[in-house]
């Protein structure tokens, strides 16, 4: 955690950092390097995409059980994640499958104008738990009128 915090304190733009119950756990260090390495591309992402003077945070938080999540976000020109070309390897590589390869899930959830938030969570969590109407009462993702992809490449339910 504390990684994560460090690095987003350390980007050539500023993150609004917070943390939420999160207290002493213990991770797999395979999954709490897949985390903190997801979460700092994520944030590149931002600096390079998301366009200057735009809102930008991370936020740490607990999840259940006994897990993580980390949730990169910002207010920028977010993007059509259907139009990005498969040769660009950097969301679908070094953010979803490496944290998908350590046993967490990642939800983007991003449109054109609207912004961009990546929550990465470990464990995974169970896409078919999310309840009927497409909200997870575990996690806290902003549904920014844009398309939610899951670690597994599919699009959440709407």
């Amino acid at each position: 955690v504390n990684h994560i915090l460090d690095s987003a304190r350390a980007m050539s733009v500023q993150f609004d950092v917070s943390v939420q119950d999160v207290g002493p756990r213990s991770i797999p260090i395979a999954a709490g390097d897949a985390i903190y390495s997801a979460a700092v591309q994520s944030m590149v992402n931002s600096i390079q995409h998301a366009g200057d003077g735009v809102a930008r945070w991370v936020a740490v938080r607990s999840a259940r059980p006994g897990g993580l999540e980390v949730e990169v976000g910002d207010g920028g020109g977010g993007f059509v994640i259907d139009s990005v070309p498969a040769e660009r390897l950097g969301v679908r590589v070094s953010i979803i499958e490496r944290v998908a390869n350590a046993g967490g899930s990642t939800v983007i959830v991003s449109a054109p104008h609207r912004g961009t938030v990546v929550t990465l969570r470990w464990p995974a969590v169970d896409v078919d738990a999310v309840d009927p109407d497409g909200e997870d009462p575990e996690a806290l993702t902003v549904d920014l009128l844009g398309v939610q992809l899951h670690a597994d490449g599919n699009e959440a339910a709407r």
